[in-house]
């Protein structure tokens, strides 16, 4: 008997999953228009940060679209990109879709994570129905944005039959005439000098460039801003910033961000410098290969600071007579190596100093 009734229990559920929920998720129009809400001009993109739109609905006056049961997709084409300061997880109707941006296939994908009522974007409610998203140009020429709505039943409890697959895509062709090229940085330093850190930079195709902010970090993950320099707009630009004793670290990491009128922005590569003169003088060394036995050469590292500067590097015997030494110009490094040439088995000393402070490690030589 109980066999009987979890057979029927089955066959009851079974039945229950396999009936589709009927609905009609579709897609509209597109169109462009910028961040003040004007018309873009016969869908010009180019220089300017443009938002696309595209409204959503569920035609179906009776059932909502099940949870999980589709995704929508929106393709940039091959002459758009996302704007660097629009973040995708914000866009609308996140409340029922979550947003990523695909850079690999340079597309917006909406996974559905709530139903969608019946009705949706009909009557009433075709103000609430549209998301949008920020783009901008990335190269010149013509291409088109293309919207699906697709059906992928992710939902292993309610499956969606569509009324309707005609209505579930749109396209929009734009055109990308002219962009401005972003500031290019043709030289970026930074430097210890005594108890101060120099940065210097140049740039060149300075245009609606606003400012330089100079950001620094100690961990080379968390940076935060430390000064910014008005920019010019002359075509080219050279600056300065001089990072006094005031901030301490063993080791400092530097970089610049160009900011443009628009708020969009790009960085430097990091440079990494000892950040004071404390940091300068807390080196404290580590030897390998130690012992040697068959290599001519030792590799020093410092274990704190970096090493930035004029050092001697010298190789002492026990007795302490200096058999070597080497005037090495270290440009903020961790490691060295050190050759030390043809000596015989035993124990030595090896020295790095500077002006600053002098350390020693112990290093022994052994035979083949």
């Amino acid at each position: 008997m109980k066999n009987i009734f979890f057979i029927l229990f089955l066959a009851i559920s079974f039945k229950t999953m396999a009936q589709p929920t009927t609905a009609d998720p579709g897609v509209g129009a597109m169109s462009l228009n910028y961040l003040d809400g004007n018309t873009v001009p016969a869908n010009n993109v180019s220089n300017n940060a443009v938002r696309l739109n595209m409204p959503i609905f569920n035609f179906n006056q009776s059932n909502a679209i099940p949870q999980g049961s589709t995704k929508v997709i929106v393709s940039l084409g091959s002459r758009a990109k996302v704007d660097s300061t629009f973040d995708v997880r914000t866009a609308p109707l996140s409340t029922y879709f979550s947003w990523t941006y695909d850079t690999v296939n340079n597309q917006i994908v909406g996974d559905q994570i709530a139903p969608i009522p019946a009705d949706f974007g009909i009557g009433n409610n075709t103000t609430t129905n549209v998301t949008s998203f920020v783009v901008r140009g990335r190269t010149m020429g013509n291409s088109t944005f293309t919207g699906r709505f697709a059906v992928t039943n992710h939902n292993t409890t309610q499956v969606l039959s569509d009324t309707d697959p005609n209505n579930n895509n749109t396209s929009l062709q734009y055109t990308v005439s002219s962009l401005t090229l972003p500031v290019r940085l043709t030289q970026f330093d930074v430097v210890r000098t005594g108890c101060s850190i120099d940065v210097s930079f140049a740039t060149g195709n300075e245009v609606n460039v606003n400012r330089y902010e100079i950001e620094v970090s100690k961990n080379g993950n968390d940076f935060v801003k430390l000064s910014e320099l008005s920019a010019r707009n002359a075509g080219t630009y050279k600056g300065s910033y001089q990072i006094t004793d005031a901030i301490r670290s063993a080791s400092l990491f530097v970089r610049l961000k160009s900011v443009d009128n628009d708020g969009r922005f790009e960085y430097s590569s990091v440079r990494r410098v000892a950040a004071t003169c404390d940091a300068a003088r807390n080196f404290v060394l580590n030897l390998y290969p130690n012992p040697v036995t068959f290599s001519r050469s030792v590799t020093i590292v410092t274990r704190e600071g970096i090493f930035g500067g004029k050092y001697n590097v010298s190789l002492l015997d026990v007795g302490g007579r200096t058999l070597q030494v080497r005037e090495m110009d270290l440009n903020n490094v961790t490691n060295f190596k050190f050759d030390i040439g043809n000596i015989t088995p035993g124990q030595y000393l090896i020295r790095v100093s500077n002006t600053d402070r002098s350390e020693s490690a112990v290093i022994r030589f052994q035979k083949h």
